[in-house]
């Protein structure tokens, strides 16, 4: 029975292996954003595409395209309209899909939201899939992309990037885009020396230091007097967020990247982090530094927070007991079972991991 058992593993893997979807067969090297719009309560959404954008290369990944990283929220599925193949499958969490965990006690504004696919080859059709936490799937949104009938508008970059880690690393390099929020035309300097100082903190915790060679890190010098993200989202005052996550996405077409990162220009302690979405933080306050590895690691890795909060519904409510920054800013380290998810999602975002 054991090399029965063995043999059927075997001829699995050689199927999982041959069933790879190949990234130049289906792909170019460009990112396509979808623009949608989402309303709805605690129980449904509505979502409506708004329109398709196109810009420089594609920072994702580029094997397993068909197998999701982690569990989340939303789903984002690719298939070839010609062979009906999956031929990318990602997932995300949005802020409205935390405004309707929370409860949502009465109807929201829309949501301006966006996920990025890399560009194909051919026709596609592609979903939004919204995952419940009662284990419901609803497929929220459904559209086609090519056929000569779909229309893309083209970006172009305006602002100059300062490279503030870029690792020797020649293989494929994870990239973290910094935006600044509110930085006017005289204060990059003073947004750029915050984001350093992030970094910086980011690689002395484990496992980001030994992989710091996987990283690639930049600042967006976009001065602006107005700001996108405010706090006391959904009433909670340190919680900062925004419902216009076009106007992100758009400035980060500037140097797409994996993850976006933005620096409010204000003192008053305040985050959030929401997974393959973006990271907020305040740039100066003492806190900060500490703050963004907490809130990047659920941008990243979609790590839950470990720490007890009573009335705060976006928190779980499961203390671990165990010394993490996802349990309280002032651990010096990730738990092991943190650590070994950000090794998973880093060794599989830099295509260093087999297909499991």
């Amino acid at each position: 029975m054991r090399t029965l058992a063995v043999v059927i593993g075997l001829i699995a893997a050689v199927q999982s292996s041959s069933a790879q979807v190949s990234f130049d067969k289906y792909f170019q090297d460009k990112t396509l954003t979808l623009e949608y719009s989402v309303t709805g309560d605690s129980s449904t959404c509505n979502a409506k595409v708004e329109g398709w954008r196109v810009s420089g290369h594609w920072a994702g990944q580029r094997s397993m395209l068909d197998s999701m990283i982690a569990e989340s929220d939303m789903e984002v599925c690719v298939w070839d309209s010609k062979t009906g193949k999956l031929v990318y499958d990602n997932s995300y969490s949005t802020l409205f899909c935390e405004w309707q965990i929370m409860g949502a006690p009465e109807p929201h504004e829309t949501h301006k939201e966006a996920v990025r696919i890399p560009m194909p080859r051919r026709d596609v059709r592609v979903s939004l899939i919204r995952h419940y936490q009662s284990g419901v799937c609803d497929t929220i949104l459904r559209t086609v992309f090519g056929g000569g009938k779909t229309q893309a508008a083209s970006s172009k970059q305006e602002f100059p990037v300062e490279k503030l880690w870029n690792a020797k690393r020649q293989k494929r390099k994870i990239d973290i885009l910094f935006l600044p929020d509110g930085y006017g035309e005289g204060e990059m300097d003073r947004f750029t020396e915050s984001a350093r100082r992030f970094v910086d903190k980011l690689f002395e915790y484990e496992p980001f230091l030994s992989n710091k060679n996987r990283f690639s890190v930049n600042a967006l010098l976009a001065p602006s007097s107005d700001n996108v993200f405010s706090y006391n989202t959904f009433g909670i005052d340190r919680y900062i967020g925004t419902c216009n996550y076009w106007k992100v996405s758009r400035l980060a077409e500037n140097y797409n990247a994996d993850f976006i990162v933005v620096i409010v220009n204000d003192k008053t302690y305040g985050g959030g982090g929401i997974y393959n979405f973006y990271s907020v933080f305040a740039g100066d306050n003492p806190q900060s530094p500490q703050l963004f590895v907490h809130e990047f690691g659920h941008a990243f890795a979609a790590l839950d927070d470990e720490y007890e909060e009573p009335g705060n519904a976006l928190v779980p409510g499961k203390s671990s007991g165990r010394q993490c920054i996802m349990r309280v800013l002032s651990a010096p380290e990730f738990c092991p079972s943190c650590r070994k998810t950000l090794v998973n999602t880093i060794h599989r975002l830099t295509d260093d991991m087999a297909r499991p």
